[in-house]
């Protein structure tokens, strides 16, 4: 039982956030088989590919009165920005949300 709550496995596609009483303390970036103390650290994945934003092509009047055709795409990489995660009295399961 103390090995099933000590050991997690981290997937190709995926990272781990481990926190340590709900501050982050390491990011796993390698897949395979990891150790964390049972009930003093929780791991989140994260998944690790880019995720890809596109919205669909609009037309806006300007304040002059211009018709303009506003296209807008966003690719972005997920796990840098979940580094900062702080603590906000949150609850770990609102957390897996992310």
């Amino acid at each position: 039982m103390g090995a099933y709550l000590s050991l997690f496995t981290v997937h190709q596609t995926r990272q781990a956030l481990v926190l340590q009483l709900g501050n982050p303390v390491s990011r796993i970036t390698q897949p395979g088989l990891h150790f964390k103390w049972p009930f003093i650290e929780d791991v989140i994945y994260i998944d690790n590919r880019i995720l890809d934003i596109e919205s669909p092509a609009q037309e806006v009047i300007a304040s002059d009165q211009k018709r303009l055709v506003v296209d807008a795409s966003h690719v972005t990489k997920l796990p840098i920005a979940l580094l900062s995660i702080k603590p906000s009295g949150r609850s770990r399961a609102a957390m897996r949300g992310f």
